[in-house]
């Protein structure tokens, strides 16, 4: 019995790696984002949060001109979701990225 204990181990122990190697490649494509229902049921339900990303852009020569452009646009943006019936604490903007654009010019040298 001795010379079969090593025998016997080694080969539960591969069969128990090979069941642990298979559940995981069946289990590897599932998605883990859902919601699993054991038996038969049905809820129709309202989502509370939506949130909605967005963003406009201004081109203008000076910034002041371009600022007063962005402003302009958010009020009229604000004033079309007031109009949809969204309250104004629920209207969230985020700070202005300033993009400068150069224009490069280059004389015959290359300079």
């Amino acid at each position: 019995m001795k010379n079969h204990l090593g025998s016997i181990i080694l080969g539960v122990s591969i069969i128990c790696g090979v069941y642990l190697l298979g559940n995981a490649y069946q289990k590897r494509g599932k998605n883990s984002d859902s919601i699993s229902v054991l038996g038969l049921g049905e809820e129709n339900f309202l989502s509370d949060l939506i949130v909605w990303k967005a963003s406009f852009s201004n081109k203008k020569n000076g910034l002041k001109e371009a600022y007063s452009g962005l402003r302009d646009d958010r009020n009229t943006i604000k004033k079309y979701f007031l109009s949809k019936g969204i309250s104004e604490t629920d209207i969230v903007f985020l700070a202005i990225e300033i993009n400068k654009n150069y224009s490069y010019e280059y004389d015959d040298n290359g300079n």
